[in-house]
């Protein structure tokens, strides 16, 4: 299908870089009445997903991606601005990050409140 193309184009080391993959993704999606996914789209593009870092880099383009999924937006909500956008995208992500639990072994711990169990097992 259409959408797994693009995911796969999205994925690939070299066109998931190119802001224009992703608009036409996106614009793909919303276009089909797919406004979470196209949403999704944007998301991962401008900001990163999961911990990951924005993918389309240049900032022309990341310019371009804000401002049509601005447009995208401002249809259920005329009064959105493109900072509002932005503030809550990056507040909504950094929310699922701070849900997420911390990685095994990740944890720094304090000496004197809590050995590590290998020492306790002693």
């Amino acid at each position: 299908s259409a959408m797994e193309a693009y995911e796969q184009a999205v994925n690939d080391p070299v066109a998931k870089t190119v802001g224009t993959v992703w608009l036409s993704y996106a614009q793909y999606a919303q276009e089909r009445g797919k406004k979470r996914t196209a949403q999704q789209v944007y998301i991962r593009a401008l900001v990163g997903n999961d911990g990951s870092p924005p993918v389309v880099q240049d900032e022309q383009e990341s310019d371009i991606l804000w401002q049509a999924f601005l447009g995208m937006m401002q249809e259920s909500n005329q009064e959105l601005t493109l900072a509002d956008l932005q503030e809550a995208v990056r507040t909504e992500q950094q929310q699922k990050q701070d849900q997420k639990p911390p990685a095994v072994g990740s944890t720094p711990y304090d000496e004197g409140q809590q050995e590590p169990a290998s020492k306790r097992m002693k």
